[in-house]
């Protein structure tokens, strides 16, 4: 299986949880959405933070904005706005549209780094060059 769009949908949670467990990030990502929301599966913020980490981990993007919310908020997992820092960082980096949007306000308001810091991404020096 390759593609979001080759995925089993929820009604089919055993394949979904296969092609996850043989390295699929998106089926990773996938099961991490299904445990956050409760859809087909137990509502479960801890098993979400589990499949999202696996997926960022392979480098998906997404899921490793999702990570850092739930990092931010505490929700799952012990909150970290280090960790929340470090996978919403590598998400922005990837081009993730709303990652870099969020991370560019933290960086705004000085939540988790301080304002200016120097380690801003280049989407962060582009925004701030920007007129207006």
């Amino acid at each position: 299986m390759t593609g979001l769009n080759a995925l089993p949908e929820n009604r089919d949670i055993d394949q979904l949880r296969l092609a996850a467990k043989q390295g699929e990030a998106n089926a990773r990502f996938k099961l991490g959405t299904l445990y956050e929301s409760g859809e087909g599966v137990a509502e479960s913020a801890a098993e979400a933070v589990k499949w999202y980490r696996k997926a960022a981990s392979l480098g998906h993007a997404e899921a490793g904005y999702h990570l850092s919310r739930l990092y931010a908020t505490g929700k799952g997992v012990q909150g970290n706005d280090a960790e929340a820092m470090k996978w919403l960082r590598m998400s922005a980096e990837q081009g993730y549209a709303p990652a870099q949007f969020y991370l560019s306000y933290r960086h705004n308001i000085g939540k988790g780094v301080s304002q200016g810091h120097p380690t801003l991404t280049k989407h962060d020096k582009e925004i701030q060059q920007r007129p207006g």
